[in-house]
């Protein structure tokens, strides 16, 4: 199974008179002057070894595999050719989104901006199907409610 980091590009206006109200624009439109633009870029972590082995994640802290760093080496190619600059970056406390971050922020040669850790921001947890395969768990499930 391949995967991809996804991209979100999100367009917020700031009327700067009133910090609480925020507008979602998906297009360039005119601006009128009293308002700033900023932009919300949202990327997945690349591919880890537990997505390849097709296992329940979750909060488990596992690696990027070859490919999941390859990915972020795009992605980062992807930002740069689009001469985007940041002025801060959040990620969760896992080691993938973490150095996913890492690999993007090097290929802009912005390794300077803050990095922000937090749990919130980590992959739900699975509880007790953590750690599982996901088919066989899939199967063991509907076998278990079609009886």
């Amino acid at each position: 199974m391949l995967y991809f980091l996804i991209f979100f590009i999100f367009q917020i206006n700031v009327n700067t008179s009133n910090k609480n109200l925020l507008s979602f624009n998906q297009q360039d439109k005119y601006i009128d002057n009293n308002k700033t633009i900023y932009k919300l870029v949202l990327i997945r972590h690349g591919q880890s070894s537990f997505n390849e082995e097709n296992i329940f994640t979750g909060w488990t802290d596992v690696e990027l595999t070859k490919t999941g760093i390859e990915e972020a080496n795009i992605a980062g190619e992807i930002l740069k050719n689009n001469s985007y600059k940041f002025d801060i970056c959040f990620t969760s406390t896992l080691k993938r989104s973490i150095k996913t971050s890492f690999i993007i922020l090097d290929k802009l040669n912005q390794l300077y901006i803050p990095l922000i850790k937090d749990f919130h921001l980590n992959e739900r947890h699975y509880g007790a199907i953590q750690g599982l395969n996901k088919k066989e768990t899939s199967l063991k499930i509907w076998q278990k409610f079609s009886l």
